[in-house]
């Protein structure tokens, strides 16, 4: 018996048994669900290794292992085993939780001065991977700035076909310190030591898995929020005139198609995702809208390990005239044009598209033998380099005028960077960016670019 990972001949085989091994915790059935390799199917040799690649990422992808190798045995000429191979994480993470509650780390150096008293702390648990069928229990415990507890449990499969799953999820919110209004583009908060806000939440979700790379999900949720009355008065349109309590119903659907290589940092592959919130309904119906939010991702591997990156993103919104609370727009997460890391630009309806040329420098991993913890001694890394050019579109709320220096205009921002990967999908990414009103700057960010 010999061991390969295929060779160019034509012989066709047929696959007799799949084993897993090395999972002490994650059971063999959720392991099996993300391989479209199926015992008794024949299939050409010379493509078992492109299959054999994808199904590694598959299983990678679950984020439950910090290693998957999927070998060949060869039994006979036309007669072979797969052993797939995973090196489990660390699945329980008691976390003390420190973190700024502004958009990102650049907007808390540069508008809010480093303030230290804006920093949240307490603590997180994260336990993955539980009952070793890749369920999710988040425990929050937040205090400080703002006091947050929460608790949410996830089960992605909940019969044997797993495509069906359930979420759960319950959230207390206190804010002593309130996002009051925005002012050219920058937060202004309202500081004091009584309660400002409470917000309450209750949700249910169901999970579908219709394919291998398709996602959906339908969440159902009651929300109710009260603010103080100096909050109204300072702000009328906070919740709307003379209102100071708000409680609505919240529902949302969300698709998703992945078809990435490495979800925690593509280089090739495809992602789309669509989403239809809608905010009040029935009786619970304070406020009374809905929002699109489509988004596209394109990964390519030019060669030699160079790669290009597209993402581009809309967002809908309707009606335009509502409270304040639920504005939103251009400036958190990924949909941001680079260079405006410090600006918060609203509106209902806007437009990014983010682009980027990479080439890795190095990667490679270390062993560290002696640390006593099995799961942490692999410790991977990479680095690239980076060129990149965003833009993007906002329109500006009516008569909204602390918002339109850079809303109703094409605005850009170009650099570059460097991205550094690491243990547990860790990454830091380092850019120098200026932006179309020729203001440059460097900014820091500990996630992924798109």
């Amino acid at each position: 018996m010999t061991t390969t990972n295929g060779d160019s001949t034509e012989r066709y085989v047929r696959i007799d048994k799949i084993f897993v091994i090395g999972n002490k915790t994650t059971k063999d059935n959720i392991i099996l669900r993300e391989v479209t390799i199926d015992r008794g199917e024949w299939i050409y040799y010379k493509d078992l290794k492109t299959l054999i690649v994808e199904d590694r990422n598959k299983v990678y992808n679950t984020g439950l292992f910090n290693s998957v190798e999927i070998n060949i045995l060869d039994l006979s000429n036309d007669l072979v085993d797969l052993v797939i191979k995973v090196d489990e994480r660390w699945y329980l993470f008691p976390i003390p939780l420190l973190k700024f509650v502004d958009r990102n780390f650049n907007d808390w150096i540069t508008n809010r001065n480093a303030d230290f008293s804006r920093v949240v702390y307490g603590l997180k648990l994260d336990h993955y991977n539980m009952r070793g069928r890749n369920e999710k229990l988040e425990l929050n415990a937040q205090f400080g700035y703002s006091t947050n507890l929460g608790i949410n449990y996830k089960i992605p499969y909940i019969e044997k076909t797993q495509r069906h799953g359930l979420s759960f999820g319950v959230q207390y919110n206190e804010l002593k310190n309130l996002q009051l209004y925005t002012d050219d583009h920058v937060a202004q908060f309202f500081e004091t030591d009584l309660v400002l806000s409470e917000n309450y939440s209750f949700g249910m979700g169901y999970l579908y898995r219709s394919k291998i790379t398709d996602f959906h999900s339908l969440e159902a949720s009651f929300k109710f929020s009260s603010i103080a009355d100096t909050v109204a008065i300072l702000n009328p349109n906070f919740y709307g005139p003379g209102k100071v309590n708000q409680d609505y119903v919240f529902l949302r659907y969300s698709y998703r198609k992945d078809k990435r290589d490495i979800r925690s940092y593509p280089l090739k592959g495809y992602q789309l995702k669509a989403e239809i919130l809608k905010y009040g309904i029935g009786l619970y119906n304070d406020i009374d809208y809905y929002e699109l939010k489509a988004s596209m991702a394109k990964y390519f591997d030019l060669g030699n390990e160079y790669y290009l990156s597209n993402y581009i993103s809309g967002y809908v919104s309707n009606p335009d005239d509502r409270p304040y609370s639920s504005y939103n727009g251009m400036g958190n997460g990924l949909d941001l044009v680079r260079g405006y890391e410090l600006d918060f630009i609203e509106g209902p309806r806007y437009f990014v598209s983010k682009n980027t040329f990479k080439k890795k420098l190095f990667s490679g991993s270390k062993y560290w033998k002696k640390f006593p913890v099995p799961q942490f001694r692999t410790i991977p890394y990479a680095l690239y380099l980076k060129t990149f050019v965003d833009f993007g579109y906002v329109q500006n709320f009516p008569n909204y005028e602390g918002n339109s220096r850079l809303t109703d205009r094409f605005i850009a921002g170009g650099g570059v960077g460097l991205d550094f990967i690491t243990m547990y999908d860790a990454i830091f990414r380092v850019e120098y960016t200026v932006n179309k009103e020729q203001k440059g700057g460097i900014y820091l960010h500990f996630w992924q670019g798109f």
